[in-house]
């Protein structure tokens, strides 16, 4: 749903790594930082308040490939323009050929990671899903008319820069909180669905609802005008969004978490020291970007498709 409200109400990708790519490399903009503080706030809240159960406790704790995964994940995320929210939810409902190939590269990459780290290649057991039990039930129901209630004030806002930043905010918490209560934050449910090790479809589940869903609200900003949410024509597939998409999938296949999840992770507990570092390694890759020889992004800009 934060999506799609994203593009209805904004005009906006909610793109989870083109929001921190934002803070890291710049330029800084208000409405970006605006959707990061609302994915670390909606950790908080949900870890310190709602179901702090959602998240690993313990969460892993610091280590170099961990360091290293959340490199391959900055320069992945940088090199192919975005990850499983951009490309996955938002690329794919705009039906974008670049966002379909790049998830099924980064998937198809994870997936592979995952299986070798695990070193099983056959499906030892099926973990079924959480049944959705009453209590969730009613907290789904809060939760939404919570967030339906804080858009309220909405057309108050006139200043298309305030209301663009009080949006932003709505989008990151809801976006945050989904991600949170859908147990998308531990690392353990999403290296379980990629691999057929103890095989857990909670992350397939999630992502086919949540893709369903954008790709209608999609369809009704497009029907009001929003030229944003139209179908994406054309589009070359290059060697920079191959390598990127790899990266990314070996970065999020090795560690369990991408740039959104992270977020709301490191909100809900600063002090794990973990996903810390596997957000500085997020910034070193992304840092990294800028360092590449121009002939290795002339080669990398090589157009395949």
């Amino acid at each position: 749903v934060a999506s799609g409200v994203y593009m209805l109400l904004a005009q906006r990708v909610a793109g989870n790594s083109g929001a921190l790519k934002a803070l890291v490399l710049g330029p800084a903009e208000p409405a970006k930082l605006a959707f990061l503080a609302g994915l670390c706030t909606s950790g908080a809240a949900v870890g310190q308040k709602l179901k702090p159960d959602c998240f690993e406790i313990p969460a892993p704790p610091a280590s170099p490939q961990l360091l290293v995964s959340g490199m391959a994940i900055g320069l992945g995320t940088v090199l192919g323009n975005g990850c499983t929210s951009g490309h996955g939810l938002c690329g794919i409902s705009r039906l974008s050929r670049r966002s379909i190939v790049a998830v099924c590269v980064f998937m198809g990459c994870a997936a592979a990671t995952a299986t070798l780290r695990s070193g099983r290649f056959e499906v030892a057991s099926i973990t079924q899903p959480d049944r959705i039990t009453p209590d969730a039930a009613k907290l789904a129901l809060a939760l939404a008319g919570g967030f339906g209630a804080i858009l309220l004030p909405l057309p108050l806002l006139t200043h298309p820069a305030v209301r663009e930043m009080f949006v932003s905010v709505c989008v990151g918490l809801c976006f945050g909180t989904g991600l949170a209560l859908g147990g998308m934050v531990r690392p353990s449910v999403v290296l379980h669905a990629l691999s057929p090790e103890s095989f857990d479809p909670t992350l397939w589940i999630l992502f086919s609802t949540a893709l369903g869903t954008t790709f209608v609200l999609y369809r009704l900003a497009a029907a009001s005008g929003v030229a944003a949410a139209n179908f994406v024509a054309g589009g070359a597939i290059d060697l920079q969004l191959l390598l990127g998409a790899s990266l990314f999938g070996i970065g999020w296949g090795s560690c369990g978490f991408c740039p959104g999840p992270l977020l709301v992770a490191i909100g809900a507990d600063p002090t794990q020291t973990g996903p810390l570092v596997v957000l500085l390694g997020i910034a070193i890759g992304m840092r990294a970007t800028s360092l590449l020889p121009k002939g290795v992004l002339k080669v990398l800009a090589a157009r395949v498709v």
